[in-house]
């Protein structure tokens, strides 16, 4: 690298925050908020806003519908609470850091990092009551939910032109929303983002913390003796996240800092935190570290502070062990426990009692914890304070510590900043940049030197001094309908594509038959034993087999467990087991919903099964995304590895078939009655429902194995608004066209303006499904292992009737390309890894 690219990998610089947005039952914007805090206002609702059979009330804190009705009216989309919830945080942000959409003269590249819960889950119970019931109800709420994940909508609706991500890491996922933006503005992705979370009351969760019995029927006391529980709340939280750069370009001001973010797994038990709390214990050091301050310097503690008793007891462990002087305090006793909003919302109020030098204090608090003896701050207490940390604990011990600093630390950073050496780890070509928003009161875009641009539409590594870090792919860990291992898709794709397994879906005139790729996951006990897996969903098994594949592959299965990263990616989730919990107290009424079925519900599930069950306790991320997910989740990992977070991240892909699916995509007319896909007859629908998981073991270019790697990984992101339609000759490219006419049609249009290219599509070997792209990735590096040439596949396109033919050479690379119907386009790239220093 040149003097200007050497940025500390290990310590990355901090992030500005520019814009800020609060909404939740304690105030419609973040300075109302604040303001029922210090005034010790509790906006509690007696009843939630939904019927239940509860014997008992179990009040909750909701947002009231009038401070919502100015972003109903202003909405162009259909009113999904937790989207105007976030709707109405985001636009408070924007305006916060001085950003409008009339036409103004700095355009800039947004992003969206959005975390959730309910966001991600399919809970139109009007529609769902009724195929419970044997109806076969139209599916327009399944599809406008499938059309509309959190993220993407929001972009959309903002006019945005970044990349978009939605987060569901539990009740960490605000907060690990708020993380990943802050890798993106380090890694060059984006000019800004949009990061935090959103989520709405919801009979699903009130039913499932009922169940697990640490629902309080009175307002909750966090870190009191005789605290019962937690009381659920909604809202949303947002921060903007900027560079440096790009803040000073449009003359701006940032409100705050974010220091560092620091991400740690118990690997422990879905529904209770380690009793040592290892894994906060490790999200705060590694936050602490990264930002290169003391302990000391921490002002106050902003906690998770649910009031239930097992989350408040580790936490007032750790925070007397490490931090025995600073105060804390939990501001769910305002807002109520949030979901996957928490972490974004306590980290928009720890930034308000930064700038206001002040932080609340805790109503009804009677007595301290016997065990821990900790006590929150009681009173109002003014402070000097300049950095503060914010933690957030989630079901299947995910943890997440930010680490925050207010306006008073502005000019030392910036003279930091103003020192170090500049550049970004990865390089940009650059383009022109959408105009959806703009700054108020920046310079003209074009008196920047082209140079002195930090973003652009797309990246590309530049064979220069300036090529960022070579990152490797060792090892796939793969599962579905053709079998399990990589050997097992190798000899699959020998043989003629066809299903060999069926399903029986419902229709108005009674089931049919169709073809279909399951999953058999019997070769897990050769890892995890059979008594741990008694209780363990089918999605969670695909998960925990994908990933334990993905690292024996690579030689990896027994490296230091603390040091592995994993990122699961899923268009549709684990909706077996989230209907499953719904069907319980359908059954039985709302008395009768399953606590078992509770805590295994949900996308998050999964992940956090495979951490317990393989003992990974570093940094953990799932994304819920129909589109273009898997392209964000392996970005990601590329992310993690060169910023030092994990030497080995293990990310892929799992999609799980269950019957409401079946019914909604044959109710639809997608579903084929015959054995094979036809991936490249746009023209008609040909899918077929499948099943499986796909895992990538990526690493550094350093000697973690004897093994040698299986080839490097390239990645090629591309802007939404000025994606070229020039795509790599005279080598494989391989596409998710899956006989889906909807999501093919992006694939139909590329390959009908561009027939010279040597496309290639395998989903007639493992089927159709949305996140496709980590499996085509596994068998190109299948391929590229081997020195062998890819199966030969050729198809007729039925637009012009031209035949493609595949080039029958053993490749030196082959491009995986994931696109989507909003314009996102991506191209990963494996080529052979050829220098003995790559292994």
């Amino acid at each position: 690298m040149n003097k200007q690219s050497q940025i500390s990998f290990s310590s990355p610089p901090p992030v500005a925050i520019s814009g800020a947005g609060c909404l939740s039952a304690a105030g419609r914007n973040l300075e109302d908020n604040l303001a029922s805090m210090l005034r010790g206002q509790r906006n509690l609702t007696p009843t939630p806003p939904f019927d239940v059979d509860h014997p008992c009330s179990y009040p909750v804190f909701a947002v009231p519908d009038t401070w919502l009705e100015s972003t109903l009216k202003t909405s162009n989309s259909a009113a999904d609470r937790c989207f105007i919830l976030a709707l109405t945080a985001a636009a408070e942000a924007l305006a916060t850091a001085g950003l409008t959409t009339p036409d103004s003269r700095t355009p800039m590249r947004i992003g969206i990092c959005l975390g959730t819960v309910v966001g991600t889950s399919l809970e139109e119970e009007s529609f769902y009551l009724q195929y419970f019931h044997g109806k076969c109800p139209e599916p327009e709420p399944a599809t406008r939910f499938l059309a509309h994940p959190p993220a993407r909508r929001l972009r959309t609706e903002l006019g945005l032109d970044g990349p978009c991500m939605t987060v569901t890491t539990a009740c960490t996922s605000g907060a690990s929303a708020i993380a990943q933006a802050a890798a993106w503005i380090t890694n060059g992705v984006c000019d800004a983002v949009l990061a935090g979370g959103t989520e709405k009351l919801s009979r699903v969760s009130l039913n499932g913390f009922v169940s697990l019995m640490i629902a309080d029927r009175r307002s909750c006391r966090p870190f009191d003796q005789h605290r019962a529980g937690l009381n659920l709340g909604e809202g949303a939280g947002m921060l903007l996240l900027e560079s440096a750069q790009s803040i000073s370009r449009r003359n701006g001001e940032p409100i705050g800092w974010l220091l560092g973010a620091g991400n740690g797994c118990d690997a422990y038990h879905l529904s209770r935190p380690e009793s040592g709390g290892s894994g906060l214990r490790r999200a705060i050091s590694l936050a602490v570290k990264q930002a290169g301050i003391k302990p000391e310097e921490i002002a106050f503690i902003n906690a998770h502070g649910t009031g239930t008793l097992d989350n408040d007891r580790v936490e007032g462990l750790v925070f007397q062990e490490i931090f025995p002087s600073i105060p804390f305090l939990s501001t769910k006793c305002y807002t109520g426990h949030t979901l996957g909003a928490a972490g974004a919302i306590e980290a928009a109020l720890t930034l308000a009692c930064l700038n206001q030098e002040i932080i609340p204090g805790t109503p009804e608090f009677s007595e301290a914890d016997s065990e821990t003896g900790a006590v929150p701050n009681l009173e109002n207490r003014q402070l000097r304070a300049s950095t503060a940390l914010s933690t957030s604990l989630a079901y299947g011990g995910n943890n997440l510590a930010l680490l925050l600093a207010g306006v008073e630390k502005n000019r030392e950073i910036q003279d930091k900043l103003d020192s170090s050496p500049a550049g970004h780890i990865i390089t940009w070509r650059n383009q022109p940049k959408s105009e959806a928003l703009h700054s108020k009161s920046g310079a003209e875009s074009a008196n920047v030197p082209e140079e002195k641009q930090t973003s652009a539409g797309m990246f590309e590594k530049k064979r220069s001094s300036e090529t960022p870090e070579t990152i490797l792919l060792r090892g796939v860990g793969t599962a579905g309908g053709f079998g399990c291992g990589a050997e097992a898709l190798r000899q699959a794709l020998k043989d003629t594509p066809a299903a060999k397994q069926t399903v029986n879906i419902r229709t108005p005139t009674g089931e049919v038959r169709r073809p279909a790729f399951l999953c058999d996951t019997k070769p897990l006990s050769d890892y995890v034993s059979k008594k741990e897996l008694r209780r363990v969903d089918h999605f969670s098994r695909m998960t925990t087999l994908g990933i334990a594949l993905a690292l024996e592959d690579a030689g990896l299965y027994d490296y230091d467990r603390r040091r592995i990263g994993a990122i699961l990616c899923t268009g549709l989730g684990s909706n077996q087991s989230t209907f499953s919990f719904i069907d319980s107290y359908l059954r039985h009424g709302d008395t009768g919903a399953s606590p078992l079925l509770f805590s295994a519900s949900g996308n998050s599930g999964a992940l956090a099964n495979a951490s317990i069950l393989l003992g990974l306790t570093g940094p953990s991320l799932t994304v819920c995304q129909p589109e273009n997910g898997a392209s964000v989740g392996l970005l990601t990992a590329i992310q993690w590895l060169r910023l030092r977070l994990a030497d080995i991240v293990v990310v892929g892909a799992v999609e799980e078939y269950f019957p409401l699916r079946g019914y909604v995509l044959e109710k639809l007319g997608l579903l084929a009655d015959h054995e094979t896909i036809q991936p490249f007859d746009f023209t008609r629908d040909t899918a077929i429902v499948a099943e499986g998981a796909a895992f990538l073991a990526l690493t550094r270019a350093e000697k973690l194995t004897t093994r040698p790697p299986i080839a490097e990984l390239e990645a090629d992101l591309r802007d939404p608004r000025n994606a070229p339609h020039e795509w790599p000759e005279m080598q494989p490219i391989l596409i998710g066209a899956d006989g889906n006419s909807c999501r093919s049609a992006p694939y139909a249009e590329m390959v009908k303006t561009q027939p010279g290219a040597d496309w290639r599509s395998f989903t007639s070997f493992f089927g159709s499904m949305p996140a496709s792209l980590p499996m085509h990735l596994a068998i190109a590096a299948l391929t590229l292992d081997r020195r062998e040439t890819l199966p030969m596949h050729p198809c007729t396109l039925p637009d012009n009737k031209k035949h493609i033919t595949p080039q029958n050479t053993v490749p030196q690379a082959i491009h995986c390309l994931e696109a989507g119907k909003s314009g996102d386009n991506s191209l990963f790239s494996l080529a052979l890894a050829n220098s003995e220093r790559l292994q």
